[in-house]
């Protein structure tokens, strides 16, 4: 094998096969170590020229069978974060500079290792696939996300039609109208309709861009969320409760003009008089002391009518919230919402599903058979929570699925997934249907068979990020397009680049410089006649084509 050109993948479980494949196609040899596999797995491994070595890859003597000593990095991609963290802290121990690239779904964690171990990346697959199952939902596909500094951008892919606002745009004027920068090299030309694009920008210009709904204001939404509760009390209250509220309500109303000729009060200080009174405050300051004995009487059937009218009141509310806990627990229907996107399973691709759909202001409801876990840090209201399996036409029903504009099926079952989708489909003919499977291959034909409209494989929309790490510092996100291995980079300009051209620094490290940060933490887009400044952030954009040809959609 080639000297620095060894890749050490650690499991043969769906992401690590795929990444094995990517890694042959960009031309990497590829060294597999797995304590088990299945033998279709173990066969197309080495059917990629891959060299397979079975065993624990915390053993030292077979990570050096495998070539650690002239491997360019490590991948460990098991289920088990803390499997993946010992075998890299074994692997540093064998060689303190080497690569690593691990698997760990826990993100904060992710986070403190790549502090901690310098010249690590760890990633998760479900990080990497919630924002594209959100975008699949709502009919506009992204590629990746990407976080540049405190910029939350989109890596999306668009043909350029008649009515795109894109159309006869120079890239510079994409940027400047659109707030879109164009990924692939299109000169200062003007882009036509047919041109097929891909760009980065924010998730509101690529929302409007894909035609979607403008994003709801934050204010507008928990307006809205608190006007849906306060009809849900009245709504889900007994009839009997509703009647006796709304004849209180209609005597205090009385009280209020009686209370204005008795004591010969304005209108807006009768008002105040009552509902002091009602709501057992009572100030002092108007009072019926030298009133008539009537009015006196009155005065006590209205504090009366007053505790009354809490103690229905509080009935109510009490009433609605209990029925809220049990709706939530047994699986009853919820609010009754339209448009929104129906989520089954909260594990940790489903939970950044919903927070992706959260952060463009679409109304989810979600389904899980845990509710209490579906509670547990989501932007989920117990409203818009339905316990249950997804697979049941009731709970889905429960869900309002009638009225939904797609649902997404993101639990960690490929066959309760699908069960979702062909429910929803039964009960729903023009729903849009997304689920999240984790073979490339049966992804394609569920997709091909038309049993959803998308299948999305979370281990094939990841593995681009592994190995691009393998492969290149500071990755933010990586996508495969038309033969390459595309890898967005984040670079700091270093002492000796001072002053020197965009163009030629990214000449010498292989790359395109297409932006960078400035000083007050917004993005500008970079030309490569542009001069660097020591220190600064840059946003570069790697390629890596492929040496191997695959059947589109098998990596």
């Amino acid at each position: 094998m080639n000297e620095q050109r060894l890749v050490i993948v650690c499991g043969l479980g769906n992401l690590g096969l795929r990444v094995a494949e990517l890694a042959a196609r960009v031309g990497l040899s590829v060294s597999v170590v797995t304590k088990e596999a299945r033998e279709d797995r173990l066969r197309e491994a080495r059917g990629l020229g891959a060299e397979v070595h079975l065993g624990d890859a915390r053993d030292g003597a077979l990570l050096r069978k495998a070539g650690i000593d002239r491997a360019l990095a490590l991948i460990s991609t098991t289920h088990d974060d803390l499997l993946n963290i010992e075998t890299g802290l074994d692997a540093r121990r064998l060689r303190a500079e080497l690569r690593l690239v691990l698997r760990i779904f826990d993100q904060n964690l992710a986070a403190s290792l790549e502090e901690t171990l310098g010249g690590a990346r760890a990633l998760g697959a479900s990080m990497l696939a919630g924002p594209l199952l959100a975008f699949e939902a709502l009919g506009a596909p992204v590629l990746g996300a990407v976080d540049f500094g405190e910029n939350p951008l989109l890596i999306g892919r668009r043909e350029v039609d008649a009515s795109s606002a894109l159309r006869g745009l120079t890239p510079e004027e994409a940027w400047n109208r659109c707030g879109v920068l164009l990924l692939e090299s299109h000169a200062d030309t003007s882009l036509a309709a047919g041109d097929s694009v891909t760009l980065l920008t924010t998730r509101a210009s690529y929302a409007s861009l894909c035609g979607l709904p403008k994003r709801k204001r934050a204010s507008l939404t928990r307006l809205v969320r608190l006007g849906r509760r306060v009809l849900g009390i009245w709504t889900s209250s007994a009839r009997g409760l509703r009647a006796v509220f709304l004849m209180l309500l209609a005597l205090i109303a009385v009280s209020i003009f009686l209370f204005q000729r008795a004591l010969d009060l304005k209108l807006v200080d009768a008002y105040y008089y009552v509902l002091t009174t009602v709501t057992t405050v009572g100030y002092g300051d108007i009072s019926p002391r030298d009133a008539s004995s009537f009015t006196k009487v009155y005065a006590t059937f209205v504090m009366v009518l007053g505790s009354m009218t809490l103690a229905v009141l509080y009935a109510m509310v009490t009433d609605f919230v209990i029925r809220e806990r049990v709706r939530a627990t047994l699986g009853g229907p919820g609010p009754a919402l339209s448009k929104h996107v129906v989520v089954v399973g909260l594990g940790n691709v489903g939970y950044r599903t919903v927070d992706e759909l959260a952060r463009l202001g679409i109304e989810t409801t979600v389904v899980d058979r845990d509710p209490d876990r579906a509670l547990l840090g989501a932007d989920v209201e117990q409203g818009s929570l339905v316990a249950g399996d997804g697979r049941l036409p009731a709970t889905l029903s429960a869900a309002h699925i009638e009225h939904a504009t797609a649902l997404v099926a993101a639990t960690g079952d490929d066959a309760a997934n699908l069960g979702a989708a062909l429910t929803a489909r039964r009960l729903a003919p023009r729903v849009r249907t997304v689920v999240r499977v984790f073979d490339g291959d049966f992804a394609r034909k569920v997709e091909e068979g038309g049993l959803a409209n998308v299948a999305l494989s979370s281990s094939r929309a990841a593995a681009p990020a592994f190995v691009a790490a393998a492969l290149f510092e500071g990755v933010l996100a990586a996508y495969t397009r038309e033969g390459d291995l595309v890898a967005l980079l984040e670079s700091r300009v270093s002492q000796m680049e001072d002053g020197m051209l965009a163009g030629e620094s990214a000449h010498a490290k292989g790359t395109r410089c297409i932006a960078r940060l400035t000083a007050t933490g917004s993005i500008e887009p970079l030309a490569p006649d542009a001069r660097l400044r020591n220190g600064e952030r840059l946003l570069c954009l790697a390629r890596r084509p492929f040496v191997v040809r695959r059947e589109p959609g098998s990596a």
